[in-house]
């Protein structure tokens, strides 16, 4: 069952310095490199439709933070993404970085986990979406994600087997806390979390709803 969430996805960078304007021209014959190639692990947390036939997938990376990639052609019958984009899904990924956009290539995607189980219960679904969301609203732009990364794919793993709970949800919390360093055991976690980034993920009220119905 698809949680949609919404994302900006196209954010244009600085302009370059002039300084790299006035740069001479490469000898004839050569070529500058028009972009760069890299690979991660992912965890695919958002997933949407992009035109016809092309999907905007937006991941929580290792080692490159919130990573938003445009995989061109991955609805069409046949095409070697489609199957491996879900959401949830951990994939080793290889993307062309982008010099104009924060929106980025996706090359390849090699499906290591799907977390079936998440599958099973809407609850388990939206606590995923929820800690995903966490992660996105403290992780720094292009930040090794780390033990943060650890963090989630433990949660997940967990989700698969079992419905969560008020005491999961306040658990997740604190660690993502205790692992930036900024807890506070005199306050809430969720308040503290709102301090940090100023926002709360609208998936949270709607977890909420569930766990105490």
């Amino acid at each position: 069952m698809p949680i949609s969430t919404f994302y900006t996805f196209l954010t244009p960078e600085s302009p370059p310095p002039s300084s790299l304007l006035s740069l001479p021209p490469p000898p004839s014959g050569s070529l500058l490199p028009l972009s760069q190639t890299l690979q991660d692990e992912g965890i695919l947390f958002h997933l949407r439709r992009q035109g016809e036939t092309s999907l905007l997938a937006v991941w929580l990376t290792r080692h490159h933070g919130v990573l938003r990639t445009l995989a061109r052609g991955a609805a069409k019958p046949g095409n070697p993404l489609r199957g491996h984009l879900d959401l949830f899904h951990e994939c080793e990924i290889t993307w062309d970085l982008s010099r104009r956009t924060s929106l980025h290539h996706l090359k390849e995607a090699r499906l290591r986990e799907n977390h079936s189980g998440l599958r099973q219960s809407y609850p388990r679904l939206l606590a995923a979406t929820y800690f995903s969301q966490i992660i996105e609203n403290v992780a720094e732009p292009d930040a090794d994600l780390g033990s943060l990364h650890n963090l989630l794919q433990s949660a997940l793993q967990w989700l698969g087997k079992k419905e969560p709970h008020l005491r999961l949800v306040e658990r997740f919390e604190r660690a993502v806390l205790k692992t930036l360093g900024v807890d506070d055991s005199r306050r809430t976690a969720r308040s503290l979390l709102d301090d940090l980034s100023h926002r709360r993920p609208k998936s949270h009220a709607a977890l909420m709803r569930q766990l105490t119905d």
